[in-house]
Order: C-alpha cells, then sequence, then structure tokens
C-alpha cells in the first residue's frame, strides 16, 4: 500500500509512531514532505537519525509500488474521510497493521497453486510477504464457508466492532474456484455466481472496491498441463504426481489422448468436468444410488449402465473431445484421480514452470478486462500488500 504524509499528520506523534512502525513490518511505502519530516525529527534527540533511516526507507519502497496500488492520505483534520481514503493518524495506522488477508478455500493447495503460476520473482515476494506476517492465508473451508466469510464483513450497523471490520474489509482478497452447476457444467456454479455478486457489490463508504478472482477453470487441478501429465507418464520423478493406483495412472492417459486431440472449445468443456473426482460425480446421488458398482472389474454391461448415465447427465451425450475416447478410456475417466494431483503444485520442478504459465493462459478471454494472465493476477494481489 501507497501512504502519502500531509504536514499535518506530523501533530500526533504517537499515532505517526504506530503508523511507522507498521509500514517497517509490512511492505508499504511511505512519501512525507521534507520539511515537515525534517522539523519533526530535530525534535527527537537521539532517535532522529533510525528514523530518518526508516523514512528514507520507506520512501525508497515507495517509488517501488505502482501508480495502481492502494493508496491513503494520512492528516489530521477532525476525523477521517473513508470515501476519499484521507484518513486520521490513528485509522491510518490501524489499516496498515492489518495484514492482507487472502482468502481461499483450501490454504494449503490454494496457495502452492498461486506460487506456481507466479514468476520466480512474484513468488520471492509472495514467500517475503509471508515470512514477515504482510500476507496471511486464509483458510475459508469449501466456497460455501467463503461466501460466507465474506458477508460477514459486510457493514452491519454502528457498532463497536465496525471499525475493526471495515479495516479487515480493505484488507482481504479472495481466490476461489469456477466450479459448475450440476444441470450444465457450461455454467459456473451457483457459490461462484453468488461470490461473483458479493464482490461486485460496492459497500457504500469504502475508499475502494473489493478484490477478488474467480478461476476460469473448474478447480484449480484444471490447470495442470498435459506436459506435466505426460511427463508424469514417462516416468519423470520430478512432475509433483504422486502415482496411486494403475486406474488413477490409466485415467491420467484418458485426459492426455483426450486433450491433445482437443480444440479450444472442446478443452474450454473438458476444464469444466470433474476430472479430479471422476466423471461419476456429475450424476445425482439419487441416481448414482441406482447404479451398479463400477468395481476395477466390472463387466462391459455394468460399466455401460454407469457411462449411460453419465452421457445423460452431460446433456445426453459425451461431449467433444470425451466423445472419441475409446470405452476403456472413458472407464478410466469415471471414478476420477485427484489424489495423485494433491502435491503437483507444490512440488513440480522448476522446469515445468514456463508449462504452468502457458496453462494459465491458454484461454484468457481478450474481451474480458478482469480475466487476468497469470503475471497480472500475482501483481494485482502484490499491489494490495
Amino acid at each position: 500500500m501507497r501512504v502519502v504524509l500531509d504536514p499535518t499528520a506530523f501533530s500526533q506523534p504517537l499515532d505517526l509512531l504506530a503508523l511507522l512502525a507498521a509500514c517497517a513490518r509490512a511492505q508499504h511505502g511511505l512519501a512525507a514532505p521534507i520539511a515537515a519530516r525534517d522539523g519533526w525529527l530535530d525534535t527527537l534527540g537521539a532517535l532522529a537519525g533510525p528514523l530518518g533511516a526508516l523514512f528514507d526507507a520507506l520512501a525508497a519502497r515507495y517509488t517501488l509500488h505502482p501508480a495502481t496500488a492502494a493508496t491513503i492520505t494520512v492528516r489530521c483534520a477532525g476525523g477521517s474521510n473513508w470515501p476519499t481514503a484521507a484518513l486520521e493518524p490513528g485509522d491510518a495506522a490501524a489499516l496498515l497493521a492489518q495484514p492482507l488477508e487472502l482468502l481461499v478455500e483450501n490454504e494449503r493447495a490454494d496457495f502452492a497453486f498461486l506460487r506456481r503460476i507466479a514468476h520466480p520473482h512474484q513468488r520471492a515476494q509472495l514467500d517475503a510477504a509471508v515470512a514477515a506476517g504482510a500476507l496471511r492465508v486464509r483458510q475459508g473451508g469449501g466456497i460455501t464457508e467463503v461466501k460466507k466469510s465474506v458477508e460477514a464483513l459486510r457493514p452491519q450497523g454502528s457498532g463497536p466492532g465496525e471499525a475493526d471490520r471495515r479495516v479487515r474489509r480493505l484488507r482481504t482478497v479472495v481466490l476461489y474456484d469456477r466450479d459448475a452447476q450440476l444441470t450444465d457444467h457450461r455454467l459456473p456454479g451457483r457459490d461462484a455466481t453468488d461470490l461473483d455478486q458479493q464482490l461486485a457489490d460496492p459497500v457504500a463508504n469504502d475508499p475502494w472496491p473489493w478484490w477478488g478472482h474467480r478461476l476460469r477453470r473448474r478447480h484449480i487441478e484444471s490447470y495442470v498441463p498435459v506436459e506435466v501429465l505426460e511427463g508424469w507418464q514417462k516416468g519423470d520423478q520430478d512432475t509433483g504426481i504422486t502415482p496411486h493406483t494403475t486406474q488413477q495412472h490409466q485415467a491420467a492417459a484418458a485426459v492426455i489422448v483426450a486433450l491433445r486431440s482437443a480444440s479450444g472449445a472442446q478443452r474450454s468443456i473438458a476444464h469444466a468436468l470433474p476430472m479430479k473426482g471422476g466423471l461419476l460425480s456429475v450424476v445425482s446421488k439419487a441416481q448414482r444410488s441406482a447404479l451398479p458398482q463400477l468395481a476395477p472389474n466390472a463387466g462391459a454391461q455394468q460399466r455401460m449402465a454407469v457411462e449411460n448415465a453419465v452421457a445423460q447427465a452431460l446433456n445426453g451425450a459425451w461431449p467433444p473431445p470425451f466423445d472419441q475416447l475409446s470405452p476403456a478410456h472413458r472407464a478410466d475417466l469415471l471414478v476420477g484421480w485427484g489424489r495423485c494431483l494433491q502435491d503437483v503444485f507444490s512440488s513440480a520442478a522448476p522446469r515445468w514452470d514456463q508449462s504452468f504459465w502457458d496453462e494459465f493462459d491458454r484461454d484468457l478471454d481478450p474481451t474480458d478486462p478482469g480475466d487476468l494472465a497469470a503475471l497480472a493476477l500475482v501483481d494485482t494481489l502484490l499491489e494490495r500488500l
């Protein structure tokens, strides 16, 4: 965050010291009027040297923040003006002392995913921010709980907790999956759509809007590049994919066959389907209970019954590119293979970085200004620090 000091801010020395301490602990940059700064430092005796050096360091950091970064002005004017981000020193210190909270569905997996799509210099910034306590990753516990957490940060009257709620709201960003509707997997899930609307609804008197980003694909595992899957299939030990059962290995092979031959539109369909948990999950629980158990040694007739149920749930037929798969490969996709991918984002070797960046950027919508490439997405989050 960028902090601009007005000369009047120096009339509140205790709050100003708290503000400087918050800036020093976190990633904030600060610009101060030289005459007012030097005049204040002259009154501090032995503290003038260390605090002068801190001012210089914060000023250097200020120049590194882009103009698009969140910015506040600190001044004494008898009260904070939140809509214009012109704050009293005490309110500014409270805001700056609050770590930026990244709200996600799964703390370990989602932050590993964010680090994986980050470029090396961004990855170093993320790690430094976490180590310094400037960035805190918080697990929502699934998208439904993330929705509840966002709703809990909205204004709830004029009680004593409102000031803290506002500070937390302004220091919260959200990253969440697209998911899919049960009745039409081409559409985002209802919880994801609800969260879109929550974050798009501005809060009166806040200086800047919520910031959240919905991924373009059903879940983070949909971003595992085909090249990484092929490396795992060939026995490469540095993909971060953990081999489990033969069946899961075969499912990965089926995904590779399907995606290698898919057009862009067909890939979009594939990435909206629950391949992590298996395509059988598109069938409602009631229908699933009536289907035969799909054991590894299930006969052709049993597999056909399950395949037909899945096809009906997928708008009546297996969509391209899966319609071109052999019956054996389609059967392999029914039960899923997500456990193999639990460490792929944290453990894949750096040589796979370009594949992950290319995969994330593959289906960008150039007509949507909110559809960010990997580099821009991480930069936007870092600007909030």
